[in-house]
């Protein structure tokens, strides 16, 4: 046989092995695959779908940590608190060193188990892998304002709005959109935590910024409950002449 026939012949046989593979890799979709379509209906709000697809890339995968963070992401979002706790409880298990799945599981033991303490420890741990997350600082000032340690609150909402000011915030990619509102209700916090100590001057700028960025309170934020037209009309007048 030729050499120029057994090259050819070779050339065919990879070729077989290329297609064989292709054919196999497009019926029989890997985790990346749901991951995406996953991600997407997460974003879309399509949480019934979101879940369906991270249990089937699961499936397929069943050692990745980022699925089940992000698996109980869905779940908490569609208010499935314990199943969505199995889960960060799970990619935490898997990987022990990641600083948003601390964040996610103490967040959800803030508001949803009523765990204050091990929210406080997941994330203090939190912190302590990552001390430029931005959105711990957020979360843990807003479980010191809830435990009335003011100082601490404004302390680490401070930090957040640091970073913020300076247009030095990373959001990654993101799930929803970050709205002028969303930050306006970090300042109404921090103003609310000053005023909870007579900062009322400083407080009074705070809440008017909250204002101009659209923030509107519900009451529900803080306890006692402070709604800002309320206590803006009341304390901060002399804010809105300036």
């Amino acid at each position: 046989m030729k050499v120029n026939q057994k090259v050819n012949i070779l050339l065919i046989l990879l070729l077989i092995v290329v297609v064989s593979f292709m054919y196999w890799l497009l019926s029989n979709p890997v985790a990346d695959d749901y991951n995406f379509s996953a991600f997407e209906n997460l974003k879309n709000r399509e949480y019934t779908k979101s879940i369906e697809d991270y249990d089937k890339a699961i499936e397929l995968d069943s050692t990745d940590a980022e699925l089940y963070n992000m698996r109980g992401v869905a779940k908490n979002d569609f208010f499935m608190f314990d199943e969505a706790l199995a889960d960060y409880e799970k990619a935490i298990e898997l990987d022990s060193n990641n600083t948003v799945y601390y964040m996610n599981r103490g967040y959800l033991k803030l508001w949803h188990v009523g765990d204050t303490l091990g929210a406080l420890e997941d994330l203090n741990r939190s912190h302590s892998l990552d001390s430029l997350h931005l959105l711990t600082y957020f979360t843990r000032g807003t479980l010191f304002l809830e435990i009335k340690k003011y100082s601490k609150a404004i302390d680490d909402l401070s930090v957040f709005i640091k970073f913020y000011e300076e247009d030095n915030i990373d959001w990654g990619e993101s799930r929803y959109e970050v709205t002028d509102e969303n930050i306006g209700m970090v300042y109404f916090l921090r103003g609310s935590a000053k005023y909870f100590t007579n900062q009322i001057e400083t407080a009074c700028a705070d809440w008017k910024i909250a204002i101009r960025l659209g923030y509107k309170s519900t009451g529900q934020e803080t306890s006692p409950p402070i709604l800002l037209d309320v206590v803006f009309d009341r304390y901060c007048q002399k804010e809105i002449q300036n």
